[in-house]
């Protein structure tokens, strides 16, 4: 009789893994998708690139959320899948067979203690990667210099500067305007060093060139070495210097540099003047904005650490005060925000579970709701209000965590009543 009962534990338990993992699979997909495109969207949105050049963003998107999409996959799919035993009558059923409440949330256990472990490396290595080349955006610029193709009247933003375009098919450019923005807050169209170089008395305001060729650094060499002799060409091309790494050379053909004495031209005192260049090589930097050192999120967990002992310490050793003390502090959340993530795995799976078998209702999607309604409201509105508390001084650090021992402490009371309320 014993060996029947384990029996049907452990395939009782198989069959609720497998259901769990098909719901989580199917969350976890609409979750990241959701979030994924969203962020693409809004990356084309922001650095006026093509939607599809916006597209790997995605991946990296969809990466970076793990950390808080994989506890409410794991939430969706134990409320929905016990909810539907229940509504079934099967966890009836499993209890007229001597199966204890424990027992059934085994399967829930399993999965929540998986995430759960497998979260130090999710939350401290890949999910910071991630953040970081979501966020660095200037290497889809460069990618779409790269595969421009043909067409006309192309705009694009490098700064406080505007590029216009009147014909191109793949990087031979026809009608080259470049000029200032109308909301820039300077109309300086090329660098102190190009002014210096052509020894200009008055102000370059815009230039216009009838012809262009898009550049990399990587071609430059190439292309210095073949004008020189026809074997420098066919040598290996080396990589090109490190101050124009990154960067978007245009060599311009049939060029007017219009100058004028006043940054805003047109005032009583102003004056034109034009200049004609055969050939003028200018550059780009897509990823001067986007390029950062890492930010706390996206560090992960021993550089976190490290960086916050040096916060905590100061250079004489002495604890960080004004902007040092606000660093440390967006630190210290990150740092214990981890962990909390780390136990929400378990927490949310094993509460949605809890949560269908209490209720006890025949209709299979109420613990979804109440679980939705209740877990991200407890834990992640708890997190931000004991955040602004800490922050204003009110309350230490450690309080940071007191949403996740509210769940903890309501999934042990759920057992206990489970286990002590008659009838269940």
């Amino acid at each position: 009789m014993n060996s029947k009962r384990a029996g049907t534990s452990w395939g009782l338990t198989r069959h609720i893994v497998l259901e769990i993992l098909k719901i989580f699979l199917f969350s976890l997909l609409v979750l990241e998708l959701s979030y994924s495109l969203l962020v693409s969207i809004l990356a084309a949105g922001k650095y006026d690139i093509d939607l599809p050049l916006a597209l790997p963003v995605m991946w990296y998107a969809a990466t970076a959320m793990l950390s808080d999409s994989i506890p409410l996959a794991l939430m969706f799919a134990t409320s929905l899948v016990y909810g539907r035993l229940v509504a079934d009558r099967e966890i009836m059923a499993a209890r007229s067979f001597g199966i204890s409440n424990g027992r059934i949330l085994l399967p829930a256990l399993l999965l929540g203690l998986a995430f759960t472990f497998s979260g130090y490396f999710i939350n401290g290595h890949l999910v910071p990667l991630m953040k970081h080349k979501r966020n660095d955006v200037g290497s889809l610029l460069i990618d779409q210099f790269r595969a421009l193709g043909k067409g006309q009247n192309r705009d694009f933003r490098f700064g406080n500067l505007n590029l216009w375009i009147m014909e191109h098919e793949g990087r031979s450019l026809k009608g080259v305007f470049v000029g200032p923005r109308a909301d820039a807050d300077t109309d300086e169209i090329l660098s102190q060093e190009k002014i210096d170089e052509l020894d200009l008395v008055s102000y370059p305001y815009c230039l216009y060139a009838g012809e262009g060729t898009i550049l990399f650094p990587d071609e430059l060499r190439f292309r210095s070495a073949s004008a020189e002799s026809p074997l420098a060409a066919s040598a290996p091309a080396k990589p090109a210097a490190g101050t124009l790494a990154g960067h978007i050379i245009i060599e311009l053909r049939d060029v007017s540099i219009f100058y004028s004495s006043e940054l805003h031209p047109g005032g009583s005192n102003s004056f034109f003047q034009r200049m004609h260049l055969d050939e003028l090589n200018i550059s780009f930097d897509p990823a001067s904005k986007a390029r950062r050192a890492r930010r706390g999120k996206e560090l992960g967990n021993g550089a976190l650490g490290r960086e916050i002992r040096a916060v905590r310490d100061g250079p004489a050793g002495r604890p960080p005060a004004g902007a040092g003390a606000k660093a440390l502090e967006r630190l210290q959340f990150e740092y214990h925000g981890r962990i909390a993530r780390m136990l929400s795995c378990g927490l949310f799976a094993l509460l949605g579970g809890a949560i269908a078998l209490y209720l006890n209702s025949g209709n299979r999607l109420l613990p979804f709701f109440v679980s939705c309604g209740v877990l991200p409201a407890v834990f992640y509105g708890g997190t931000v209000v004991f955040q602004v508390a800490v922050h204003k001084g009110a309350l230490p650090l450690a309080v940071v965590h007191v949403p996740a021992v509210i769940l903890l402490g309501v999934l042990g009371w759920s057992l206990w009543r489970l286990e002590t309320e008659v009838g269940r």
